[in-house]
């Protein structure tokens, strides 16, 4: 088929056509803003009614005589207030990859790791601690003293727990060994 048109109007007739698509793209877009804006809408105004609700029955219990109802309701909120405590980060956090690899830094050729478990805890009055349990092999009890030592050194754990009854061997020994510290 033979074209008649010069490059020129090839030039402009494409250009209308990618205007005339972007116009499209940009109109759908809106529309399905729209339709999306209006879809939420019910559930954003369930919501706003629950708030309100909730604020009252808030608002209801404070003034209230009911005085256990209302301890519970604190207690209740206390829990929750501790629960969302442990998702935050405080300004002493450190990860546990930080943690890691404080351990494996103090490795040495003849210690290998077989397992990790690592746990953070906050206790009742609200202190933070981490624990970290290490289980391995390590080729002899010089290595094995050696990387207790090394660990000891770190300022993240407080203690390194290394029970009597793995130096029972004297080569090749198994070890359970758990890491605590306060953060």
């Amino acid at each position: 088929m033979i074209n008649l048109l010069p490059e020129s109007e090839k030039k402009r007739v494409r250009r209308e056509y990618n205007v005339r698509r972007m116009v499209v793209v940009v109109i759908f877009a809106c529309v399905t803003g729209v339709i999306v804006g209006i879809a939420l809408l019910p559930s954003y105004m369930h919501v706003q009614a629950r708030k309100q609700a909730l604020s009252q029955e808030l608002d209801h219990l404070e003034r209230s005589t009911d005085s256990k109802r209302s301890q519970e309701y604190a207690e209740r909120l206390e829990r929750a207030n501790q629960m969302i405590s442990i998702l935050t980060p405080h300004k002493n956090y450190i990860p546990a990859y930080v943690l890691i690899e404080n351990l494996v830094d103090n490795l040495t050729e003849e210690v290998r790791l077989r397992g990790m478990s690592y746990e953070r805890k906050i206790t009742e009055d609200g202190e933070r601690s981490i624990l970290l349990s290490v289980t391995g092999v390590a080729a002899d009890r010089d290595a094995l003293t050696a990387l207790k030592q090394a660990l000891e050194e770190v300022s993240y754990f407080d203690e390194v727990d290394l029970p009597i009854s793995n130096f029972a061997e004297r080569e090749n020994i198994e070890f359970s060994m758990t890491l605590t510290g306060t953060l």
